[in-house]
């Protein structure tokens, strides 16, 4: 996997890497509204047009754990915090970008 060199770039990937896991997307949360979301590239659109975005997710368990998400940040720094449930998606993913 490339390191990304936008931040919507960087947000598609860690997507993917939590859906391949078996990651289901639920909604997006903007502070003040929560946006159901059906596709990948719906989160990302949500995302993207917003200062700053919870990314809500249903592990494969069925718990849930959700993603911070501050586009305009370096697209290694987009995603800023994250439940500890969602480490073995999200680390494989962003992990090559910091070395």
């Amino acid at each position: 996997m490339s390191i990304p060199t936008t931040d919507s770039a960087a947000i598609k990937q860690i997507i993917n890497g939590l859906t391949e896991g078996g990651c289901r997307i639920e909604s997006v949360f903007d502070g003040e509204e929560y946006y159901p979301v059906g596709t990948r590239a719906e989160a990302v659109r949500y995302i993207t047009n917003i200062t700053s975005a919870y990314l809500n997710v249903r592990l494969p368990d069925e718990s849930h754990g959700y993603i911070l998400f501050v586009p305009g940040n370096d697209p290694e720094e987009v995603a800023v915090n994250w439940t500890e449930s969602l480490h073995p998606f999200i680390d494989p993913v962003v992990n090559p970008w910091l070395e």
